[in-house]
């Protein structure tokens, strides 16, 4: 990316740009399909890739493919793609939409349903949300193993810890996602 002020509005793949939606909404999409469990990987690839193309992907499978990773890379906000040692997801963004909402609203001043900001934006702006704010709170108590609940002392609060696990469940209880696109 050259200048700072500029955000990326297409994807790059030998020296062709394909002009991208860049509104979070769509990208909010794009990571809601990568974590469908019940498509293919490249009904995934496909399907993601439409949600955020303004024009249709190429029809060469190596383009696509590379064009696919751009879109990964985008959707990183250009950072690099380090693998978690925790496989637990603590995060669906649409799923999590109001808590997100709220928190942007009460830090930020910004109503999510009045705006429409670039991804890079939207994500610089959530990743600097305070620790003690909503949704942040929901990712730390779906991210507490079982090891670690165990080892604390006090039964009241493994309790409270188990009901909001529960009631922030990212999955319903025989393993399916809640919602579908």
């Amino acid at each position: 990316m050259g200048k700072i002020d500029a955000l990326p509005q297409t994807l790059t793949v030998q020296g062709k740009a394909y002009p991208i939606k860049t509104g979070f909404r769509s990208w909010i999409a794009f990571e809601g399909i990568l974590n469908r469990n019940d498509l293919t990987i490249e009904e995934k690839q496909v399907f993601a890739l439409r949600r955020v193309l303004k024009s249709p992907a190429p029809p060469d499978p190596f383009l696509f493919l590379e064009l696919f990773l751009q879109a990964a890379w985008f959707c990183r906000c250009g950072l690099p793609n380090v693998p978690s040692e925790d496989e637990r997801q603590v995060l669906d963004l649409k799923k999590d939409f109001w808590a997100v909402w709220a928190d942007f609203k009460t830090y930020n001043g910004i109503d999510l349903t009045q705006e429409d900001m670039h991804w890079w934006q939207f994500m610089a702006l959530f990743h600097s949300l305070p620790q003690g704010c909503q949704i942040k709170r929901r990712m730390e108590i779906r991210g507490i193993g079982s090891q670690e609940l165990s080892k604390m002392k006090d039964a009241k609060q493994r309790r409270e810890i188990r009901r909001l696990q529960r009631l922030y469940a990212l999955r319903d209880e025989d393993g399916e996602d809640g919602d579908s696109l």
